[in-house]
């Protein structure tokens, strides 16, 4: 029986150690991650959008008047300031600016396709990454996936060591335990 216990023990022991390991590699590659999405921090950028009379007619002819890319890289806490002295009203995403008005925009992350009355294509993708790594994030995912990725070697190990201990030819456990197939009783 102790030998059995130890066994039992053993092998619990094994795969708390196998989930572990599973659960700090997936903080790794979550960490990772997070630095590339994020990268370095840096100060705030302030990006001035004068909109000059006739740009209207610019962009319905084709061109960007403001050079503003169709796929537009920010981050978080950089100032988007919207000088309109068009004479019709001006969108960029979610903020619009009326003819002689000025707005500025603090962003915050986000990722998206916009409206943007100031580009030839009618729209743009804003990227706003955040302006530092949030590790609260990466422990999520970890906690998530880091376990069930750990439970899931557990499973392929046990599977392997099955089949591998069955090839040598050693007596394995089967369950059903022969004594479960006795017939009790008479017949």
């Amino acid at each position: 029986m102790n030998g059995r216990l130890e066994g039992r023990l053993g092998r619990w022991l094994r795969g708390g150690a196998l989930v572990l390991m599973c659960t700090l590699a997936m903080w790794i590659v979550c960490a990772i991650a997070l630095y590339i999405y994020a990268g370095e921090g840096r100060d705030p950028r302030r990006y001035d959008l004068v909109i000059h009379k006739g740009t209207d007619e610019l962009v319905a002819a084709g061109q960007n008047p403001l050079a503003l890319p169709s796929h537009w890289n920010l981050r978080s806490g950089d100032v988007l300031v919207l000088d309109n002295r068009e004479d019709s009203q001006q969108t960029f995403g979610a903020w619009s600016v009326g003819p002689g008005e000025l707005r500025e925009v603090v962003l915050r992350p986000f990722t998206g396709l916009v409206q943007c009355t100031l580009h030839p294509e009618g729209e743009l993708v804003l990227d706003v990454a955040p302006v530092s790594t949030d590790w609260k994030l990466g422990l999520l995912a970890t906690m998530a996936f880091g376990p069930a990725l750990g439970l899931g070697a557990v499973g392929v190990a046990r599977l392997t060591g099955a089949l591998q201990n069955h090839e040598e030819g050693t007596r394995r456990e089967t369950w059903p335990p022969p004594s479960a197939n006795r017939r009790t009783g008479a017949r």
